[in-house]
């Protein structure tokens, strides 16, 4: 008796299982249909996708080049060539006056109810990593055809890189310390970063860093070296984790040491402190001596 109810349990759970897997498997295929893979890790759905494309103009969105803009499983760099460089250039360049407008207005149509929403992150909707896709599609053109710089308009990409979101800002940084043809200096880029936070903030600096002309070398160390005073300490650590790439001198390192110190004061035993010990030992291996 108690093997038949064994096996009448089995089969039950047998058959409770095979049932759950069906509808797991049907619902998992309609939901990956449903959505376009985004480098940055979040997914963008087909309707926010359509939301986004209502503020654009029909003409500028029909071409092969838009769909794979908007597909970020497309790695841009393997697509991108000499031969479409310029076209691609065109449909971003098109596109991106627009976005912008409508990211500014309303993220696009994706505005939730209450902004105090949880599950919202207002510097990271989906028109923002759209518009940073885009500036990457156009920074990726430059590179095969610097001569298309003078058909952007670095007044609308200057405007970007003061918008929240790190995304949107390292793309449009990238692009003014890069190929930006005005002859007005990249002073007023560190003022711009001033207010970066985190990764891209980091970014900044570590791609100033590798093109300084020597007249931009004192504002950027003052730059930095206050913004490892002032700043949260996730942008610390994440400027910290990238100064072996600055190329600083031994007096320049000795200054940043000196701003440093302050989170050994904090406590010593803090997860901050023990993380920019760590790295900055890679550049001096007396550090912690030197903030007694």
């Amino acid at each position: 008796m108690k093997n038949k109810n064994a096996i009448f349990i089995f089969v039950v759970v047998s058959v409770i299982v095979s049932i759950a897997k069906v509808f797991f498997i049907k619902d998992f295929t309609v939901n990956r249909e449903k959505i376009i893979v985004s480098k940055h890790t979040t997914p963008l759905e087909k309707n926010d996708l359509k939301k986004i494309e209502s503020f654009l103009k029909p003409a500028n969105i029909k071409s092969p080049n838009w769909e794979k803009l908007v597909d970020y499983r497309t790695n841009l760099k393997q697509t991108i060539n000499l031969e479409n460089a310029v076209s691609y250039f065109e449909t971003a360049n098109q596109n991106l006056s627009d976005l912008v407008i409508c990211l500014r207005k309303d993220f696009c149509g994706m505005e939730p109810a209450s902004l105090s929403s949880p599950y919202f992150d207002d510097e990271r909707t989906p028109a923002h990593l759209l518009v940073a896709r885009t500036l990457d599609v156009i920074k990726e053109s430059l590179r095969l055809h610097p001569e298309l710089a003078s058909k952007v308009d670095w007044n609308l990409i200057t405007e970007i890189s003061g918008l929240a979101g790190n995304e949107v800002r390292a793309s449009s940084m990238d692009l003014l310390v890069s190929f930006d043809v005005r002859n007005n200096g990249r002073a007023h880029l560190f003022e711009i970063a001033e207010s970066y936070k985190g990764e891209a903030k980091a970014k900044f600096y570590s791609k100033m860093a590798k093109d300084l002309e020597p007249s931009e070398r004192p504002i950027f160390i003052s730059t930095l070296e206050k913004s490892l005073e002032q700043d949260d300490a996730h942008t610390v650590i994440s400027i910290v984790e990238k100064l072996n790439t600055f190329q600083l001198s031994k007096n320049e390192v000795a200054n940043v040491e000196k701003v440093l110190c302050r989170f050994k004061q904090d406590d010593p035993k803090d997860p901050n402190w023990l993380m920019i010990k760590y790295n900055m030992s890679k550049l001096d291996n007396k550090f912690e001596q030197n903030c007694l």
